[in-house]
């Protein structure tokens, strides 16, 4: 689909214009909320496996317990967290539209790193089903490409 009069691409100059940046500002900000989410729950969890191991704090120094403050998420986990979401995106794709499992990655991929290549489009294989669920599944991949791309922010 591309923009056939000269009101249409004018359109897409000012949706470009404006969605550009707008995406941009989304995409930063989606990634800083996700990680700091990220870092609380790992910190979280850390501190409760921290706990079981008996330390006596009172016997650490000053820089130890600077230490103990600074926890790292490690990169591994965060790139755990982007493979779930994408095999979750996977799962559900593949069954609502009836897609195999590498058209599903494929698309899931392709969508959340904004590459997009519109060959695969989430909505035109509801057949026979009620239009109200239609509805309930459009908001839920809408909602699964939103989340997900903050999720690819946060990776970097």
């Amino acid at each position: 689909m591309v923009p056939r009069t000269h009101w249409g691409k004018i359109a897409t100059i000012i949706y470009a214009i404006v969605g550009i940046p707008v995406y941009i500002l989304y995409f930063m900000n989606m990634g800083k909320v996700f990680a700091n989410f990220f870092k609380w729950i790992y910190r979280k969890i850390h501190a409760c496996t921290f706990r079981k191991q008996n330390i006596d704090y009172s016997t650490m120094e000053e820089d130890e317990d600077f230490q103990k403050d600074q926890i790292m998420v490690p990169s591994t986990a965060c790139i755990w967290v982007l493979l779930v979401y994408l095999f979750t995106g996977t799962i559900m794709f593949a069954e609502w539209e009836g897609w195999n499992y590498l058209d599903s990655i494929y698309f899931c991929v392709t969508s959340l790193c904004k590459i997009g290549l519109g060959d695969f489009i989430p909505g035109t294989n509801f057949h026979g089903e009620q239009e109200e669920m239609n509805k309930v599944k459009l908001i839920i991949n809408f909602v699964y490409l939103l989340v997900g791309m903050g999720i690819v922010a946060m990776n970097y």
